[in-house]
């Protein structure tokens, strides 16, 4: 019998390590100019007439001011710093933030990783091109006079965006106390990012004395109101140690949107994608929690990334290692955490082949009842989602603390899939040949509260289907019941989730619930109203396979299980791979 990625190395090994960006060859190959060339180096001279291979420019603004649209301007090795607001209004005008770069209405290049004895071969090791916000100004700014067309791109290879800053005003407007985008924040314009590398960017939500904080989107990358048919493409792009943070609110601090980038919405494609140690973390309130316009909390989507809106994600050989959701504390209801690495919401179509989604976390805020904490790894809202070869391991969902009224409850420790919009289609989910491993759903501290559930999985309205995929020794918090592995779940008889497993393995999902003689859980909840078919596969060593053996009370009984005499039962699995036959 063919059966899923498990194995035998895992359960000898236990808790599966984290691998940590090591690097990449970052040699690539320069793109080709199309128009003009202008040089710049730190030891040229912003003067007229500069931009030659033996007079260039000292800064990249004064180069990209001179440029046409289709030039291409090559950086030599150094750090490129804000140059001053006289020559940056315009996008100061436009977004609240300076930048070390503007560019409005241009289609340009910007490639690094030169010296000024060679600009024909890049190398980006022996001549690092960086652009160093030095945490008072945006890195990269790209804008478009008209939303509806996209007047400016850009290309950029072997560049190093780093410490930017993008701060919402303090005492605006709505949008104004928002901010996007610390690193580069795009605007209706498409981006082609290779051999790119963000660090330590912060996109920071403005404090706000009267109702609630901005918010902070993509402390790396933001790129919005991106037109039909535009792309945005990244190759050997890593987002490390960025911040997209919420400020703080006297009802409710502000919400925080991708800690590694922000899209809405874009056709987005990615080879070789790294996202680690990067946090979205929304803003803190003395007051309610929720604010009087909205009635939101303080929730923070995405600590990796956030994908919001309609167009496609195709990723390939995906790294999300150590990324962190965090909700923002409330004097009384505290803010949601969703998607430690990833957010995704809207018509998306989220596709990943050869995805790693390692110890990320998802932690609600601390209030008098704590903010829920959902997907460690993932997020998804009415958005259908493929994973191939993608390994999901060690990541959390943790609720916040509750100081008197409840708990924070946690779901999904590694996914939650989730259908709510009625009007748009049903999503399917499938994970094919993949591994589900070591995630927890963890409740807050604090008086109450048991919800929750899905150490693994949490699948509520859609249509889920695993195939070829091991669900391995994953756990739930010991006062929850429900679901180990996976919960299939639905509350709503319009929106009945249904989930097909084909040839999955799903062992040592253990109960941890001391009361046994009546909450035993078990590794694949069925809620009432949901379906799930099994076909073929094998339960190892679980407690219970499944809450057909032992129904807990309070779900009216299991939903509809079929297939289970197609599963076999085993002690253990010798089998390495399903690659291996």
């Amino acid at each position: 019998m063919k059966l899923s990625r498990l194995v035998l190395r895992l359960m000898v090994m236990g808790l599966i390590a984290c691998s940590v960006f090591v690097g990449w060859q970052v040699n690539a190959m320069p793109a080709m100019p199309v128009g003009a060339t202008y040089y710049v180096a730190v030891s040229g001279s912003d003067t007229p007439g500069c931009g030659s291979q033996d007079a260039p420019c000292r800064s990249l603004q004064y180069a990209v001011d001179m440029a046409q649209s289709d030039d291409t301007i090559k950086v030599a090795v150094g750090t490129y710093t804000y140059g001053g607001a006289a020559i940056l209004s315009g996008c100061y005008d436009s977004t609240t933030t300076a930048s070390v770069v503007c560019i409005i209405n241009k289609r340009l290049t910007i490639l690094g990783g030169y010296s000024t004895s060679n600009w024909e071969l890049p190398d980006a090791e022996a001549n690092p091109t960086i652009i160093d916000g030095q945490n008072t100004a945006r890195g990269i700014t790209l804008l478009s006079a008209d939303r509806g067309t996209a007047l400016g791109s850009l290309t950029i290879e072997n560049v190093t965006i780093q410490n930017g800053s993008a701060q919402g005003l303090a005492g605006g407007s709505e949008s104004k106390r928002n901010a996007s985008g610390g690193g580069l924040y795009a605007n209706t314009g498409p981006l082609i990012l290779r051999y790119v590398k963000f660090l330590g960017n912060n996109a920071v939500g403005a404090d706000n004395g009267e109702s609630f904080g901005g918010t902070g989107l993509g402390g790396g990358l933001a790129m919005t109101q991106t037109p039909q048919g535009e792309a945005l493409i990244m190759e050997h792009v890593l987002f490390d140690s960025n911040k997209a943070l919420g400020g703080q609110g006297a009802e409710r601090g502000g919400a925080a949107m991708g800690g590694g980038f922000y899209i809405y919405p874009a056709a987005f494609t990615s080879a070789q994608l790294t996202l680690s140690n990067n946090i979205a973390q929304a803003g803190s309130s003395t007051g309610s929690g929720v604010d009087s316009r909205y009635g939101a909390t303080a929730d923070a989507f995405g600590g990796g990334g956030m994908f919001q809106g309609s167009g496609s994600a195709t990723l390939s050989d995906l790294s999300v290692i150590s990324n962190q959701a965090l909700g923002g504390g409330a004097g009384n209801s505290a803010g949601h955490a969703k998607g430690g690495g990833f957010f995704a919401e809207g018509d998306l179509q989220l596709m990943v082949q050869k995805g790693k989604f390692d110890h990320n976390n998802a932690v609600g805020g601390d209030g008098q009842s704590g903010g829920s904490g959902g997907g460690g790894a993932i997020f998804s809202v009415n958005a259908p989602m493929n994973f191939a070869e993608t390994d999901f391991t060690a990541n959390q969902a943790r609720g916040g603390a509750g100081t008197t009224t409840s708990k924070g409850s946690a779901n999904g420790g590694a996914m939650y899939a989730l259908w709510v919009d009625a009007s748009k289609p049903k999503p399917a989910i499938q994970i094919t040949n993949g591994l589900v491993s070591e995630n927890l759903a963890q409740l807050g501290n604090g008086p109450d509260g048991t919800g929750g559930g899905g150490g693994g999985i949490w699948a509520e309205g859609v249509d889920i289907t695993l195939q070829d995929t091991t669900l391995l020794n994953n756990h739930l918090d010991s006062a929850m019941v429900y679901g180990i592995a996976a919960i299939f779940v639905s509350f709503d008889p319009a929106k009945p989730t249904v989930g097909n497993l084909i040839n999955c393995v799903i062992s040592n999902n253990r109960n941890t619930n001391p009361q046994t003689d009546w909450l035993t859980q078990a590794a694949i909840h069925v809620w009432s109203g949901s379906t799930v078919t099994f076909n073929g596969g094998t339960f190892t060593n679980n407690s219970n396979d499944t809450n057909a053996e032992n129904d807990p009370p309070r779900t009216e009984g299991p939903g509809m299980i079929n297939g289970l005499d197609t599963m076999t039962i085993t002690p253990s699995v010798a089998h390495i791979s399903a690659a291996d036959g």
